[in-house]
């Protein structure tokens, strides 16, 4: 597994993502949004970035940067609406954007690696409402499986922070673990209440 170091060298801030050895692999200068790939022959100069990835690049415009900010900023929407924009914001690869690994990406959000594939899948392929959107689903049937992990978690102990677990925790906990990519507290309700199941 690569991992990602940045450092801060004259103006420039310099992306480095090294390989379990240690090797630096590539570089990226993230005032010009530039990935370098070291090769026998040097440092090339790489568009894009490296790996999972550069399967769907994201690239924000100034509108959706702005409009993804604000949300950050007002704080009103659900956590996991809040951790999909984290996860565009640092994904951005244009020249504005600091364009972080996915590993990285997902240390940062609070959410599982398959989360950022995804809302990167989505805002390539169908714009910013549908990798953020702004409302969940009033209810959401959830298959067998997906049941399944509710029940266990909701059976489970909360996680580190909490005393309990609440409708939203475990809503936002699904979505962190890539159960679902969205899903609202009221679908929570009544999943448990169909499996006989009462959060206190």
């Amino acid at each position: 597994m690569d991992v990602v170091k940045s450092e801060l060298t004259g103006s420039h801030l310099l992306d480095y993502s090294f390989s379990f050895l240690g090797e630096i692999k590539h570089s990226r200068d993230t005032s010009s949004g530039t990935w370098m790939a070291k090769t026998e022959l040097g440092w090339v100069k790489q568009e894009g970035i490296m790996g999972k990835e550069a399967k769907h690049v994201v690239r924000l415009g100034a509108e959706d940067r702005e409009r993804l900010q604000v949300l950050i900023r007002k704080g009103s929407a659900s956590a996991s609406v809040l951790k999909r924009a984290h996860v565009l914001l640092k994904a951005d690869a244009s020249p504005q954007g600091p364009g972080w690994s996915d590993e990285r990406i997902a240390e940062f959000a609070g959410v599982g690696l398959s989360t950022v594939h995804r809302v990167r899948q989505r805002f390539v392929e169908k714009g910013l409402a549908a990798a953020v959107p702004r409302k969940n689903r009033q209810y959401q049937k959830l298959n067998r499986k997906q049941e399944a992990r509710l029940i266990v978690l909701a059976r489970g102990p909360a996680p580190k922070g909490h005393d309990r677990w609440s409708l939203r925790l475990l809503a936002d906990q699904l979505v962190a673990l890539g159960v679902v990519d969205a899903i609202s507290h009221e679908s929570v309700r009544k999943t448990l209440k169909e499996a006989n199941i009462t959060i206190a």
